[in-house]
């Protein structure tokens, strides 16, 4: 007889950590500095912690003080699903067909002299959206161009904020302005 699944316990806060966990609670920490909950010291001290907890209770007492709208579930429930794929490649092949009409409409009002040069963009195009069509049918690919991007956007910002520490306050601007 089939019984329904079970619902799985929430993992221990003993258990390590994985570098998912880590990434996730850095993400929420970065989620919450942008909101001005944390200020740019508090900040960078919680994103070194999460990147040296070792334990899931480590990460817990990270974002104890946030709002629960900030902090996410736990590993185990399902993410929100992805905007239709369907959707993503109907819009990416409907914009490229709308183009290639175009360009042939110019071409026929031209008065159809000479040869068919819109059959250039018609083939590189094709291919440029034939490659991003399949790019988004790729599994994850999606999501693992926004984490890359996370990534890239809190290095980045980490950098700016220890050299504004090490440099201090931008200087006043010349002259009083009058």
């Amino acid at each position: 007889m089939n019984q329904p699944p079970q619902p799985q316990p929430a993992p221990s806060p003993a258990l390590r950590a994985s570098d998912a966990d880590r990434e996730r609670i850095a993400t929420l920490l970065r989620d919450s500095y942008t909101e001005g909950r944390l200020d740019d010291l508090e900040f960078q001290e919680r994103l070194e912690q999460a990147y040296s907890a070792r334990t899931l209770a480590e990460l817990d007492t990270l974002t104890m003080d946030l709002p629960a709208k900030t902090v996410a579930a736990r590993p185990g429930k399902a993410p929100p699903p992805p905007p239709a794929l369907a959707s993503i490649v109907a819009h990416r092949v409907f914009r490229y067909l709308v183009i290639i009409l175009f360009l042939v409409a110019i071409w026929a009002a031209t008065g159809r002299d000479g040869s068919f040069w819109p059959i250039w963009p018609i083939v590189v195009g094709g291919f440029i959206t034939a490659l991003s069509v399949l790019n988004v049918l790729t599994p994850g690919a999606q999501h693992r161009r926004a984490e890359q991007y996370q990534r890239r956007v809190a290095r980045y910002q980490a950098k700016a904020d220890r050299y504004q520490r090490r440099m201090g306050p931008p200087p006043p601007p010349i002259g009083d302005g009058q």
